[in-house]
Protein backbone atom coordinates (compact mmCIF):
# COMPACT_ATOMS: atom_id res chain seq x y z
CA UNK A 1 0.00 0.00 0.00
CA UNK A 2 2.89 2.35 0.74
CA UNK A 3 4.30 1.59 -2.71
CA UNK A 4 0.94 2.34 -4.35
CA UNK A 5 0.74 5.62 -2.43
CA UNK A 6 4.21 6.67 -3.57
CA UNK A 7 3.43 5.89 -7.21
CA UNK A 8 0.25 7.98 -7.01
CA UNK A 9 2.28 10.81 -5.51
CA UNK A 10 4.86 10.50 -8.30
CA UNK A 11 2.09 10.67 -10.92
CA UNK A 12 0.61 13.81 -9.32
CA UNK A 13 4.05 15.42 -9.26
CA UNK A 14 4.78 14.48 -12.88
CA UNK A 15 1.55 16.10 -14.02
CA UNK A 16 2.92 19.49 -12.87
CA UNK A 17 6.08 19.35 -15.00
CA UNK A 18 5.98 22.26 -17.46
CA UNK A 19 8.04 20.67 -20.23
CA UNK A 20 5.38 18.54 -21.94
CA UNK A 21 7.82 15.96 -23.30
CA UNK A 22 9.51 15.57 -19.92
CA UNK A 23 6.09 15.32 -18.27
CA UNK A 24 4.95 12.56 -20.62
CA UNK A 25 8.28 10.77 -20.21
CA UNK A 26 7.90 10.69 -16.42
CA UNK A 27 4.24 9.69 -16.56
CA UNK A 28 5.16 6.86 -18.90
CA UNK A 29 7.84 5.68 -16.45
CA UNK A 30 5.39 5.79 -13.55
CA UNK A 31 2.83 3.58 -15.28
CA UNK A 32 5.61 1.36 -16.62
CA UNK A 33 6.97 0.68 -13.14
CA UNK A 34 3.76 0.61 -11.11
CA UNK A 35 3.21 -2.96 -12.32
CA UNK A 36 5.81 -4.06 -9.76
CA UNK A 37 2.89 -3.98 -7.30
CA UNK A 38 1.12 -6.64 -9.35
CA UNK A 39 3.89 -9.09 -8.50
CA UNK A 40 2.40 -9.18 -5.02
CA UNK A 41 -1.20 -9.38 -6.23
CA UNK A 42 -0.82 -12.38 -8.51
CA UNK A 43 -3.27 -14.41 -6.44
CA UNK A 44 -6.08 -12.27 -7.86
CA UNK A 45 -5.66 -13.29 -11.48
CA UNK A 46 -8.33 -11.07 -13.03
CA UNK A 47 -7.22 -7.96 -11.12
CA UNK A 48 -3.58 -8.70 -11.97
CA UNK A 49 -4.44 -9.20 -15.65
CA UNK A 50 -6.60 -6.09 -15.99
CA UNK A 51 -4.26 -3.81 -14.04
CA UNK A 52 -1.16 -4.94 -15.96
CA UNK A 53 -2.77 -4.34 -19.34
CA UNK A 54 -4.12 -0.92 -18.31
CA UNK A 55 -0.79 0.29 -16.91
CA UNK A 56 1.32 -0.85 -19.86
CA UNK A 57 -1.11 0.78 -22.28
CA UNK A 58 -1.02 4.01 -20.25
CA UNK A 59 2.76 3.93 -20.41
CA UNK A 60 2.59 3.55 -24.20
CA UNK A 61 -0.01 6.34 -24.42
CA UNK A 62 2.22 8.85 -22.65
CA UNK A 63 5.47 7.90 -24.40
CA UNK A 64 3.71 8.28 -27.77
CA UNK A 65 2.78 11.86 -26.86
CA UNK A 66 6.45 12.88 -26.82
CA UNK A 67 7.32 14.87 -29.93
CA UNK A 68 9.65 13.23 -32.44
CA UNK A 69 11.45 16.60 -32.49
CA UNK A 70 11.78 16.83 -28.72
CA UNK A 71 14.96 18.43 -27.40
CA UNK A 72 14.46 16.69 -24.06
CA UNK A 73 13.75 13.06 -24.97
CA UNK A 74 15.45 11.47 -27.96
CA UNK A 75 13.37 9.90 -30.72
CA UNK A 76 15.42 6.71 -30.39
CA UNK A 77 14.50 6.43 -26.72
CA UNK A 78 10.83 7.14 -27.48
CA UNK A 79 10.51 4.34 -30.02
CA UNK A 80 12.63 1.94 -28.00
CA UNK A 81 10.21 2.42 -25.10
CA UNK A 82 7.16 1.96 -27.32
CA UNK A 83 8.66 -1.24 -28.71
CA UNK A 84 9.73 -2.45 -25.28
CA UNK A 85 6.24 -1.98 -23.86
CA UNK A 86 4.71 -3.74 -26.86
CA UNK A 87 7.12 -6.59 -26.13
CA UNK A 88 6.05 -6.60 -22.48
CA UNK A 89 2.43 -6.95 -23.57
CA UNK A 90 3.45 -9.82 -25.80
CA UNK A 91 5.27 -11.52 -22.91
CA UNK A 92 2.29 -10.95 -20.63
CA UNK A 93 -0.05 -12.70 -23.06
CA UNK A 94 2.40 -15.57 -23.56
CA UNK A 95 2.40 -16.04 -19.78
CA UNK A 96 -1.42 -16.19 -19.96
CA UNK A 97 -1.33 -18.72 -22.78
CA UNK A 98 -4.16 -20.85 -21.35
CA UNK A 99 -6.56 -17.90 -21.57
CA UNK A 100 -8.54 -17.79 -24.81
CA UNK A 101 -7.17 -15.32 -27.33
CA UNK A 102 -3.86 -14.83 -25.53
CA UNK A 103 -1.70 -16.42 -28.24
CA UNK A 104 -3.24 -14.16 -30.89
CA UNK A 105 -2.72 -11.08 -28.71
CA UNK A 106 0.89 -12.09 -27.98
CA UNK A 107 1.58 -12.45 -31.70
CA UNK A 108 0.03 -9.06 -32.47
CA UNK A 109 2.05 -7.14 -29.90
CA UNK A 110 5.34 -8.94 -30.52
CA UNK A 111 5.10 -8.23 -34.23
CA UNK A 112 4.37 -4.57 -33.48
CA UNK A 113 7.53 -4.48 -31.37
CA UNK A 114 9.48 -6.29 -34.10
CA UNK A 115 8.38 -3.71 -36.68
CA UNK A 116 9.82 -0.92 -34.53
CA UNK A 117 12.97 -2.77 -33.50
CA UNK A 118 13.89 -3.71 -37.07
CA UNK A 119 13.22 -0.22 -38.41
CA UNK A 120 16.60 1.21 -39.40
CA UNK A 121 15.40 4.72 -38.54
CA UNK A 122 15.81 4.00 -34.82
CA UNK A 123 18.88 3.06 -32.81
CA UNK A 124 17.64 0.28 -30.56
CA UNK A 125 19.88 -1.11 -27.77
CA UNK A 126 21.22 -4.54 -28.71
CA UNK A 127 20.13 -6.01 -25.36
CA UNK A 128 16.49 -5.10 -26.03
CA UNK A 129 16.54 -6.47 -29.56
CA UNK A 130 18.12 -9.69 -28.26
CA UNK A 131 15.34 -10.00 -25.70
CA UNK A 132 12.69 -9.47 -28.37
CA UNK A 133 14.15 -12.14 -30.65
CA UNK A 134 13.94 -14.61 -27.78
CA UNK A 135 10.30 -13.72 -27.17
CA UNK A 136 9.61 -14.21 -30.88
CA UNK A 137 11.20 -17.66 -30.53
CA UNK A 138 8.93 -18.39 -27.55
CA UNK A 139 5.90 -17.28 -29.58
CA UNK A 140 6.72 -19.70 -32.41
CA UNK A 141 7.38 -22.52 -29.96
CA UNK A 142 3.82 -22.01 -28.69
CA UNK A 143 2.56 -21.94 -32.29
CA UNK A 144 4.55 -25.13 -32.98
CA UNK A 145 6.33 -23.38 -35.86
CA UNK A 146 9.72 -24.70 -34.81
CA UNK A 147 11.80 -23.59 -37.80
CA UNK A 148 10.80 -19.97 -37.16
CA UNK A 149 11.46 -20.42 -33.44
CA UNK A 150 14.96 -21.76 -34.21
CA UNK A 151 15.66 -18.84 -36.55
CA UNK A 152 14.78 -16.22 -33.93
CA UNK A 153 16.70 -18.01 -31.15
CA UNK A 154 19.78 -18.10 -33.39
CA UNK A 155 19.35 -14.42 -34.19
CA UNK A 156 19.16 -13.70 -30.46
CA UNK A 157 22.37 -15.65 -29.82
CA UNK A 158 24.18 -13.81 -32.61
CA UNK A 159 23.26 -10.45 -31.06
CA UNK A 160 24.05 -11.65 -27.55
CA UNK A 161 27.67 -12.12 -28.61
CA UNK A 162 27.84 -8.34 -29.07
CA UNK A 163 26.22 -7.58 -25.72
CA UNK A 164 26.89 -10.42 -23.30
CA UNK A 165 23.96 -11.36 -21.08
CA UNK A 166 23.73 -14.92 -19.72
CA UNK A 167 20.02 -14.54 -19.00
CA UNK A 168 19.31 -13.91 -22.66
CA UNK A 169 21.64 -16.74 -23.65
CA UNK A 170 19.99 -19.28 -21.35
CA UNK A 171 16.59 -18.42 -22.86
CA UNK A 172 17.93 -19.08 -26.36
CA UNK A 173 19.35 -22.44 -25.25
CA UNK A 174 15.99 -23.41 -23.72
CA UNK A 175 14.01 -22.60 -26.86
CA UNK A 176 16.50 -24.36 -29.12
CA UNK A 177 16.47 -27.46 -26.91
CA UNK A 178 12.68 -27.52 -27.07
CA UNK A 179 12.58 -27.00 -30.84
CA UNK A 180 15.11 -29.71 -31.64
CA UNK A 181 13.37 -32.11 -29.28
CA UNK A 182 10.06 -31.48 -31.02
CA UNK A 183 11.57 -31.82 -34.51
CA UNK A 184 13.35 -35.06 -33.61
CA UNK A 185 16.95 -33.82 -33.90
CA UNK A 186 18.24 -35.74 -30.88
CA UNK A 187 21.87 -34.65 -31.14
CA UNK A 188 21.14 -30.93 -31.22
CA UNK A 189 18.41 -31.35 -28.59
CA UNK A 190 20.92 -33.03 -26.28
CA UNK A 191 23.55 -30.36 -27.00
CA UNK A 192 21.32 -27.39 -26.22
CA UNK A 193 19.68 -29.08 -23.25
CA UNK A 194 23.13 -29.62 -21.74
CA UNK A 195 24.15 -26.02 -22.45
CA UNK A 196 20.87 -24.79 -20.98
CA UNK A 197 21.20 -26.93 -17.83
CA UNK A 198 24.83 -25.94 -17.22
CA UNK A 199 24.19 -22.23 -17.62
CA UNK A 200 20.95 -22.37 -15.61
CA UNK A 201 22.78 -24.10 -12.75
CA UNK A 202 25.58 -21.51 -12.87
CA UNK A 203 23.11 -18.62 -12.74
CA UNK A 204 21.23 -20.22 -9.84
CA UNK A 205 24.50 -20.68 -7.94
CA UNK A 206 25.49 -17.04 -8.47
CA UNK A 207 22.05 -15.77 -7.43
CA UNK A 208 22.11 -17.82 -4.22
CA UNK A 209 25.54 -16.51 -3.29
CA UNK A 210 25.04 -12.82 -3.97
Amino acid sequence: EESRSEFKSAIRSAEHIEDQDLKNYNLSLCFDNINVINNFKAFDKKAYRDSTIININKSIYYIKKISDKSKTISRDYKYDQIGFNKMRLGIFYLEQIDTEGSLESAEKYLHQALYIYENSAYKIPIRNKTMLYNQMSWLYVEKKEYNKAIDFANRAMALEKKYRNPYNRVESFEFLATCYTETGDKEKAKLYLRMYSNLKDSLSFVEKNI
